[in-house]
């Protein structure tokens, strides 16, 4: 007699097996709840037998409404302690004990019985020979499912539960969640609804790694196993107050070396553990960390949460989550005040990837290398950074991957020469006329309806910008730059006073008009520099820093300090 689930009756049993089948009894699932069965590998596997002894509740069916669907199999899951979150979570709920016969490496050890010593994906074939060997396998299929694997190699991975130091953050889950509402999110449903999921589910932070390379886990252990008192050292001062000592580089190998006697038992030895820090608890440390390093105090209590922090999408789960838990956990409040979250870039609409071999250097774009660029003799010209920068900020809106399109980049390219150029022509015709922004003033009166429009667009559009950098909402910047350059200045307030611009012009207003001109390009000037920096720079330096004075502004070095 088999026991299932009467959704899987007619799919596995008259589809996939073939048989007849005739219902013998119905059982809820909670009757079934206890009943022990005979685990298939028992005498393969003989340390089975000692963990059934530790827990009545081993080799039993247990209940999971988490885990277990009726609509889905046979209604039974083989559950696994020692291999799986889910797993762990029902094993632990359950008394099971959490058995994991799995090294490092991924070899069955000496627990695993008749496996020992094989890898464990090259031992499935032989698992599955031997079951079907015993007559307990019905049946092999072949199904399409998540599975994990490493994010660098793309290897499949095997779960092993191990030993590991943990910051309680689960039970801060309403904390977090109140102070994600503080947080100004751009775009809003970054946090509305991406981080509060997160946050609505999350785990306590496994903050420990097994390797070498990282900051050690500032925790020592007395080795005397009737004591094994645990201290947790907060800074090289408290460290050499126990130790005597401290090395200089406080990293792996010299700060294994640093051991003293046990204070508590007077027989143990303290001995650090061989841990380090998960990367993202340095870096959720890093406004405390690096305000120290600016002033060379500690600021540990007394630390400023950042203005404005920007991160891809796949930082929801990572330095978004690890700032602002590592804040509340240590100091129970927010560490940033505004968050932008961008997405990511695609070539031919894949997520780019050093794996898979579609990734764009920038640094290609940059230096014009890019294949798409050099085909092409039209984009042959096309480099420099400042175009890469206005690009990239301007692309795509906030949160919302982009796929990267070799025509838009060549025309971002024609805006930055149009703004180059605009510069150029407009310093040109100062030099030929002798003009000094300092020696004309701004006669109201004689401004005609093309300059106090010009005067009008300046304004609306650096009132619009500021609003826009203000709210975060930054790829909105770029556009309104370039029509006022490109459209508004090049193609109509210079066009319309090309003739009285020129060299040879006798219009009495031609200064005037010069002026005009002057403070609207420094205007813009300005507003561009966060964007392109060192185009902005160039300009200023050679077009702007000699009369700055004369606007009542300082005299600076560099336009960035304006």
């Amino acid at each position: 007699n088999w026991i299932l689930s009467k959704n899987s009756i007619v799919h596995l049993i008259s589809g996939e097996l073939g048989y007849k089948y005739k219902i013998v009894e119905n059982y809820l699932g909670e009757e079934l709840e206890g009943m022990r069965y005979i685990h298939p590998l028992i005498e393969e596997v003989p340390f089975q037998k000692e963990l059934a002894k530790e827990s009545n509740t081993v080799h039993t069916i247990i209940l999971s409404e988490e885990y277990v669907s009726a609509s889905e199999g046979v209604g039974l899951v083989h559950s696994a302690p020692g291999h799986g979150p889910e797993d762990f979570e029902v094993g632990v709920a359950n008394n099971i004990p959490v058995f994991t016969p799995v090294d490092f490496r991924g070899i069955y050890t000496k627990e695993a019985g008749l496996f020992e010593g094989k890898f464990v994906f090259d031992a499935n074939k032989e698992i599955l020979d031997l079951l079907k060997e015993k007559g307990t396998l019905i049946l092999t299929n072949e199904i399409e499912h998540e599975y994990a694997h490493c994010w660098r190699c793309d290897s499949k991975l095997v779960y092993r539960a191990t030993n590991q130091w943990f910051l309680k953050t689960e039970s801060l889950i309403p904390e977090l969640l109140e102070k994600n509402k503080e947080i100004y999110w751009v775009p809003d449903w970054a946090g509305e609804r991406w981080f509060k999921s997160w946050l609505s589910t999350l785990k306590d932070w496994c903050i420990s790694r097994q390797r070498f390379w990282g900051v050690p886990l500032s925790v020592w252990i007395c080795d005397n196993d009737d004591c094994g008192d645990i201290l947790v050292i907060g800074s090289r001062k408290e460290l050499e107050e126990y130790a005597g000592e401290s090395p200089k580089d406080l990293h792996r190998p010299w700060i294994d070396k640093v051991t003293w006697a046990c204070k508590k038992c007077d027989k143990g030895t303290k001995k650090r553990i061989p841990d380090i820090c998960d990367v993202w608890l340095d870096s959720g440390s890093v406004v405390w960390a690096s305000q120290e390093i600016y002033d060379g105090e500690s600021h540990f209590d007394s630390w400023i949460p950042l203005d404005f922090i920007l991160e891809g999408k796949d930082q929801i789960r990572g330095w978004f989550n690890s700032l602002l838990n590592s804040a509340m956990v240590s100091s129970k409040r927010k560490n940033y005040k505004a968050c932008f979250m961008h997405g990511w870039t695609l070539r031919d609409k894949l997520k780019m990837s050093k794996s898979k071999g579609n990734q764009i250097f920038p640094k290609d774009l940059i230096d014009g290398t890019l294949d798409e660029l050099k085909k092409k003799k039209s984009y042959s010209n096309i480099k420099g950074i400042e175009t890469f920068r206005f690009y990239s900020v301007g692309v795509t809106q906030p949160g919302r991957d982009f796929n990267f399109n070799v025509k838009e980049y060549a025309d971002t390219y024609k805006i930055i020469n149009t703004i180059w150029n605009v510069y150029v022509y407009a310093n040109e015709k100062y030099n030929l006329a002798k003009f000094n922004p300092g020696k004309v003033e701004l006669d109201e009166s004689s401004l005609s309806k093309l300059d106090k429009w010009m005067i009008s667009r300046t304004h609306s559009t650096i009132k619009k910008v500021t609003e826009l950098a203000d709210n975060y909402e930054l790829p909105w910047i770029p556009g309104e730059l370039r029509d006022l350059i490109v459209n508004d200045i090049s193609r109509w307030y210079i066009m319309l006073n090309r003739e009285k611009l020129d060299i040879y012009s006798e219009d009495p207003n031609k200064f005037l008009i010069m002026l005009v001109l002057y403070k609207t390009l420094l205007n813009v000037l300005l507003m561009l520099a966060p964007i392109n920096p060192m185009l902005s720079e160039e300009i200023y330096l050679k077009m702007f820093k000699p009369y700055i004075k004369s606007f009542d502004l300082e005299e600076t070095k560099s336009l960035h300090l304006q």
